[in-house]
C-alpha cells in the first residue's frame, strides 16, 4: 500500500510539472516571452505621449516586409529592424485581465537585431570589448533608424532629445517583453519594462514563457540578406563587424537561460515530493 502511495504521489507531481510546462507553452497571446535573439537585440516602445506611426509610408517600399502587423527591413551592415504597433493602457502595455481599460492608445515599437549570429561553429573569447562593440554598433544603428523614420514623416512626435535619451538608455540585451525600453511618463525617462514593474511605477505583468513573440521566419531572413529599401544605398555602413565573438555571447548567454530553465522545474518538483 505504501508504494502504491508513493507512485501516486510521485504520478501527482510529474503531471502538474506537465501541466505547467503546458500553460507555459500554450500561454495565451497576452502572455510575452523570452526569445533567444533578445540577447543580442535592443528594442524600444515609443509610448510618449504624442507620438505615432504613420505605416502607410512603409507599405508597398521594396525591402520592406510586411508580416501581419509587423513591418521588417534590413538596416545598415547586417541589422534587422522591426518597425510594429502595440496596444498601451495608462503609460504601460495592455496586459488584459491585468491592466485594461479604456482608452487604449496605439504606440509603435522598435526593434533591432543582429541577423549574422548562429550558435553553430567554435567557442570564442568572451570579453568585454567584444561586448562594448556590438552593443554600440545596435545603439549607432538605433540613432540612424530613428532619425530615418522621423525625418521621412514614419514616426511623428519624437524630438531629437528624445532620440538622444532613447540611444543613450539602450544596450545590447534591453529587448523582448520583459527588457525592452518604455517611456515612463511620470520622470519622462526610457527605462526598462522589468524595472518599472519591480518597482511597481506601472501596472503591467513579467512572464517567463517562451514562443510566443514575433520571430524573424527563416525565409524572410534569407530576403532580407539580398534586398534592402532604396533609402540605404546612400548610406556607408559601419565599421565592419569582427567574424567572431557574438556567437560566443549568444551561447553562453543561452546556457544560462537554459540552466536557469532547468533548475527552476528541478526545484518545483522537489517540492511536490
Amino acid at each position: 500500500m505504501s508504494g502504491f502511495k508513493w507512485d501516486i504521489g510521485r504520478a501527482v507531481a510529474i503531471t502538474a510539472i506537465v501541466v505547467l510546462t503546458a500553460m507555459l507553452i500554450n500561454a495565451p497571446s497576452i502572455n510575452a516571452c523570452f526569445n533567444p535573439s533578445d540577447v543580442y537585440s535592443v528594442e524600444v516602445l515609443l509610448n510618449k505621449p504624442g507620438v505615432f506611426l504613420n505605416s502607410t509610408l512603409l507599405e508597398g517600399v521594396p525591402g520592406v516586409f510586411k508580416v501581419n502587423e509587423y513591418y521588417v527591413y534590413r538596416s545598415v551592415d547586417n541589422i534587422a529592424v522591426i518597425v510594429y504597433l502595440e496596444e498601451v493602457f495608462n503609460g504601460a502595455p495592455l496586459v488584459p485581465g491585468i491592466n485594461e481599460g479604456e482608452p487604449i492608445e496605439l504606440y509603435p515599437g522598435i526593434r533591432l537585431e543582429l541577423m549574422d549570429v548562429g550558435f553553430e561553429g567554435s567557442w570564442a573569447q568572451l570579453n568585454e570589448s567584444m561586448v562594448k562593440y556590438y552593443s554600440d554598433l545596435l545603439k549607432s544603428t538605433l540613432l540612424i533608424e530613428l532619425d530615418r523614420l522621423t525625418n521621412t514623416g514614419i514616426l511623428m512626435g519624437l524630438s531629437s532629445s528624445d532620440l538622444e535619451e532613447v540611444v543613450k538608455s539602450a544596450c545590447i540585451g534591453c529587448a523582448g517583453w520583459n527588457e525592452r525600453l518604455v517611456y515612463y511618463v511620470n520622470d519622462g525617462t526610457w527605462r526598462r519594462y522589468s524595472e518599472l514593474i519591480a518597482g511597481g511605477a506601472i501596472r503591467g505583468a513579467l512572464i517567463r514563457s517562451l514562443g510566443c513573440r514575433f520571430e524573424i521566419p527563416d525565409e524572410l531572413m534569407k530576403a532580407l540578406a539580398v534586398q534592402q529599401p532604396p533609402w540605404l544605398c546612400t548610406l556607408a555602413p559601419p565599421a565592419s563587424t569582427p567574424s567572431h565573438g557574438l556567437n560566443g555571447v549568444a551561447v553562453a548567454l543561452s546556457i544560462v537561460v537554459g540552466v536557469a530553465v532547468a533548475a527552476a522545474f528541478y526545484m518545483l518538483y522537489a517540492r511536490m515530493k
